[in-house]
Parts: C-alpha cells; sequence; structure tokens
C-alpha cells in the first residue's frame, strides 16, 4: 500500500514537471529582438486610418514595437512588396 502511494507521488510530480516545461514557467523578462521596425504596407482608405492614429497616440512604442507605416496604392505592388521582403504586413481592401 504505501508503496502504491510512492509511485503515485512520482507519476503526479512527473506530470507537474512535464506542466511546467509546457507551459514555460519563466520570470525572465521578454525583450525585444530585432531593432527593425515593423513594415505595414497600408492602402490610403479611410477604414485604415486607425493605423496612424495608433502610431501618433503611441500605442505602438508603449508596446515597444516600432512601426513604419508605408502607403500602397495598388494591392499589386502591395503583394511584390511582400514577396521582396520588403514589408511585413499588407493590409488592404477588397474590390
Amino acid at each position: 500500500m504505501k508503496k502504491t502511494y510512492i509511485i503515485l507521488a512520482v507519476i503526479i510530480a512527473g506530470f507537474i514537471g512535464i506542466f511546467l516545461v509546457l507551459f514555460g514557467i519563466s520570470n525572465a523578462p521578454k525583450t525585444k529582438t530585432s531593432t527593425e521596425p515593423l513594415r505595414i504596407g497600408i492602402n490610403p482608405w479611410i477604414g485604415h486610418g486607425l493605423y496612424y492614429v495608433a502610431k501618433e497616440k503611441g500605442f505602438f512604442e508603449k508596446e515597444q514595437i516600432a512601426v513604419e507605416v508605408i502607403p500602397v496604392d495598388d494591392s499589386g505592388i502591395g503583394k511584390q512588396l511582400i514577396a521582396t521582403n520588403k514589408l511585413d504586413a499588407l493590409s488592404l481592401i477588397h474590390r
């Protein structure tokens, strides 16, 4: 009977250890690994004004994200810029 409790305790401790490893118990602060800005290409449409507002209000800086907003008039050009790694993200309207 005592042997059963020891085995059960070892199994439970193992599951707790696996849980802690899988879900990353870490108190280390997250630091920014890149100093390059996030380049976001946007279509000059009123609905995409939120990117400019967020940048002007300092929302990106608060989250320690450097952002460069790049206007892209044509979705084809935007897709080419993404493909050639000149943009990191693209926000377009679909017609």
